[in-house]
């Protein structure tokens, strides 16, 4: 008998385990989800710094230019001493035919001029600051090394303007108005331009509308509002009193007190990353919870069933997972962070890119610096130093030429020239010979260039 009854009990439980609905969720969500609110709000309120990159080059690279004109040869420095109008590209261009030699020159053209004009004469401030070695100017070895470095430097100019348009000032504006967007939206709280704050209601405005299911998702502050509205319940811990709502009214002054409430970000965090770990913190808060059918809400109920966030402290987000495989991702103040997000990581790349670029550009500089000081040394056409045993057989030859003879006689005409006038005996020309057992004479010209970074 008592077994029966057992057992009728026990079949009752298990009849209402299987049939009761999951309950509400802890009234404690709201405290949690405000503070994800909450990061989300202080990230919206970024200021994306500027580069502090010269995308052009700046001093560095008209260094760099004036090392090269110094030692570029003199009709390559001459082209740039024309004044006036006729001396710029526009009319230039023309002279030099331009189109017909394919010389596209002119970005770089006001850097030269700029460059001839600043290295022209010894006396002036730019080559008294930067000068050559005391032992002579650069030797051809250095002059070809330099002229190298310098189209290295051109190179990584072009570059540094690759970049500019992904660091440049719109790409800053398009990255805080999606962040703006995001938080205010488009329509009641839209941004105020000048203060860059959402604007409050112009009328206290009912819940009822204000919190329905199609106002959700519109704007980052009109959903905190919902969340925390509930007269005489503090459920998100802010004391918000009648701050946020009044009645069955939200208040004017509802977005003050979110703004005011929101604890400051203290942590310096990469923007677009930080916008995806707390955008995953908020899809965690989501539940899938069945009261007729399956709803994505944000928040809890007190006193109802939250099908309908204008009836409880929530929102309903199930009309953009419903109609949208994009999840959390098509709610609209999401997607104007994810853009946020999408683009910081481009001016993210790019700044970084364009300081490792800078940093290239100063150590060419540094190098030409190096180059343009070095001592001179005899230049040797194939790159060698002379064979072993070359220096003395110059001195050799040099000894069998007695300077001041009275005669030309004394003058061994096979290894001297006499000199009539001087009355003096001097050694023929040295034809030297390398190591690899080549002969050469220095020349005396360089051969002809038409690069602008071979002159």
């Amino acid at each position: 008998m008592s077994a029966n009854i057992f057992l009728v009990v026990s079949a009752a439980f298990l009849h209402m385990s299987n049939t009761c609905e999951p309950a509400a969720p802890e009234a404690s969500e709201n405290a949690a989800l405000f503070q994800t609110f909450c990061k989300l709000w202080r990230l919206t309120e970024t200021q994306v710094p500027a580069t502090a990159v010269d995308t052009t080059g700046g001093q560095t690279y008209q260094d760099i230019q004036n090392y090269n004109m110094s030692v570029s040869s003199t009709d390559w420095q001459q082209l740039f001493d024309t004044e006036g109008a006729d001396g710029e590209w526009a009319k230039m261009a023309i002279t030099l035919k331009a189109n017909e030699n394919k010389l596209e020159w002119e970005q770089y053209w006001p850097i030269w001029k700029r460059a001839r004009k600043e290295t022209k004469r010894p006396t002036d401030p730019w080559p008294k600051a930067h000068p050559h070695n005391p032992a002579g100017k650069p030797d051809r070895s250095s002059v070809r090394h330099i002229q190298r470095l310098a189209a290295a430097a051109k190179s990584k100019v072009r570059k540094l303007a690759a970049q500019a348009a992904e660091t440049a000032a719109d790409k800053i504006q398009a990255i805080e108005s999606a962040l703006q967007k995001a938080k205010c939206g488009t329509a009641e709280h839209a941004s105020d331009p000048k203060k860059k704050q959402c604007k409050e209601l112009t009328a206290a405005a009912a819940k009822t509308a204000q919190c329905a299911t199609g106002q959700n998702g519109k704007s980052l502050a009109n959903d905190i509002i919902c969340v925390c509205a509930t007269t005489g319940i503090d459920v998100c811990g802010i004391t918000a009193g009648t701050e946020i709502i009044n009645g069955a009214n939200i208040q004017t002054s509802a977005i003050a007190k979110i703004a005011s409430s929101c604890p400051q970000i203290t942590d310096d965090e990469d923007l677009a990353q930080a916008i995806d770990t707390a955008l995953a913190t908020l899809e965690a808060h989501i539940g899938k919870r069945k009261y007729g059918a399956s709803v994505h809400l944000l928040g809890t109920s007190h006193t109802t069933e939250c099908t309908d966030s204008d009836s409880a402290e929530c929102i309903a987000y199930t009309s953009y997972f419903a109609s949208n495989s994009k999840g959390l991702a098509a709610v609209p103040w999401v997607e104007h962070l994810l853009t946020a997000a999408k683009l910081y990581r481009q001016y993210s790349q790019a700044d970084t890119a364009s300081k490792d670029l800078a940093q290239q550009l100063t150590e060419l500089g540094e190098d030409i610096a190096r180059e343009y000081t070095r001592q001179p040394e005899i230049l040797i056409e194939s790159g060698n130093h002379p064979a072993a045993g070359q220096k003395e057989e110059n001195k050799q030859q040099q000894n069998k030429c007695i300077l001041r003879n009275k005669t030309a006689g004394e003058c061994p005409a096979t290894d001297c020239d006499y000199d009539s006038e001087k009355r003096a005996c001097k050694p023929k020309p040295v034809t030297e010979t390398t190591t690899e057992g080549k002969k050469f004479s220095p020349k005396k010209n360089q051969e002809d260039c038409k690069s602008p970074d071979c002159k």
